[in-house]
């Protein structure tokens, strides 16, 4: 098979498949640019390969494409699409994803005082320990003290 040949039998199977292409990408709501460039794809291979024993090469590529399709259209279920935390929730309201997230940087007063407290009680006991230990508790105590004061 020539280059020309080739090239004119893709063209004349992708016209084929393009209305099957179209009412899948209606119908399910799949992106029909996604749809034709894998069918493109699905046939440049179909025809690279062999041929010999296909009798209706339209059938095969028709049957292969719907195949394709239904694959996308699974795999477009089982996975949720991304969404932006910058969006608005609705086209009328200016909260965005991002303001219902709590802030990784927030802290409760309320545990910061107990946590005060809590490091105020230990510290008699913190300056009692003697030896490598004592020194590697007194690290930790002053670097969760200079945390929270």
């Amino acid at each position: 098979m020539t280059t020309t040949e080739r090239e004119q039998l893709v063209l004349s199977l992708l016209n084929y498949v393009t209305p099957r292409i179209e009412k899948f990408a209606c119908r399910f709501d799949l992106e029909y640019e996604d749809l034709y460039q894998d069918a493109s794809l699905l046939i440049l291979k179909m025809v690279d390969g062999p041929l010999e024993g296909i009798r209706d090469l339209n059938a095969v590529a028709s049957y292969r494409v719907r195949l394709m399709a239904l694959n996308k259209l699974t795999y477009s279920k089982r996975h949720c699409k991304a969404q932006s935390l910058d969006a608005p929730l609705s086209p009328d309201c200016e909260i965005t994803l991002a303001d219902l997230l709590p802030s990784p940087y927030y802290t409760d007063p309320a545990s910061v005082l107990l946590s005060q407290e809590r490091l105020e009680q230990l510290a008699a006991t913190v300056a009692r320990l003697s030896g490598t230990h004592g020194i590697a508790v007194r690290s930790h105590y002053e670097t969760a003290l200079a945390a929270y004061c």
